[in-house]
């Protein structure tokens, strides 16, 4: 039996054990970037900012219903 099939079972369970550290910290990385985000950041800047960039179907869809009726 070689050393690496005899310590298989261990080098498995250090494995799992450091992808479930890793996970954690992703998570814990990905919370921290959130929060600093939001705090970061002015209240409503994002969605101010993706309304200037939505496409204006509504908009164009209301002069045309005005421009209809006159």
């Amino acid at each position: 039996m070689s050393i690496e099939t005899k310590n298989a079972p261990e080098i498995n369970h250090r494995r799992q054990q450091a992808l479930k550290l890793i996970e954690e910290w992703i998570e814990q990385e990905e919370e921290r970037f959130v929060k600093s985000k939001n705090e970061n950041s002015p209240t409503g800047l994002i969605e101010k900012c993706n309304t200037l960039f939505e496409k204006p179907s509504d908009a164009r869809d209301t002069t045309l219903k005005n421009t209809k009726q006159k």
